[in-house]
């Protein structure tokens, strides 16, 4: 899915934990995601340079924000397809941009879970940012 879930579906959904803070994440999406990106942007710059990679990195961090939105509405930390997500490291390492890989994602997932405790006032999504870390982690070679 490209959309966040909408307050329609969220109300008939079941078995919810934190529906509200699944809300205000899609409330404050593009917050968030300009803040991390920034953010990761500033940390490096070499990568900053390319747009194709800035842009790609753009869908990502929106992709991972709606991801972790679920999980945290959802009340789950395995959330991750970890063969979808074993794909990221070889686009950030061997595509066309500079060498980035894991320590590039593990640092824009980072500042989307600081952009989001800023933009919503709330840590509730601290474990759920965390376990994308580990499962980050988990993909280096």
């Amino acid at each position: 899915a490209r959309t966040f879930v909408n307050d329609e579906q969220i109300k008939h959904a079941q078995g919810l934990v934190n529906p509200q803070m699944g809300s205000k994440i899609r409330d404050h999406k593009d917050e968030i995601c300009k803040h991390a990106m920034e953010k990761v942007l500033a940390k490096h710059p070499e990568f900053a340079k390319q747009a194709f990679a800035v842009k790609t990195a753009t869908v990502d961090a929106e992709w991972f924000l709606r991801v972790v939105s679920y999980a945290i509405a959802g009340g789950s930390t395995t959330f991750l397809n970890m063969e979808s997500l074993s794909f990221y490291p070889g686009i950030y390492e061997d595509a066309s941009f500079v060498k980035a890989g894991v320590p590039f994602l593990v640092d824009l997932v980072n500042e989307l879970k600081s952009a989001t405790a800023k933009a919503t006032g709330s840590q509730d999504g601290d474990k759920y940012f965390a376990a994308f870390v580990d499962a980050l982690h988990s993909l280096e070679k």
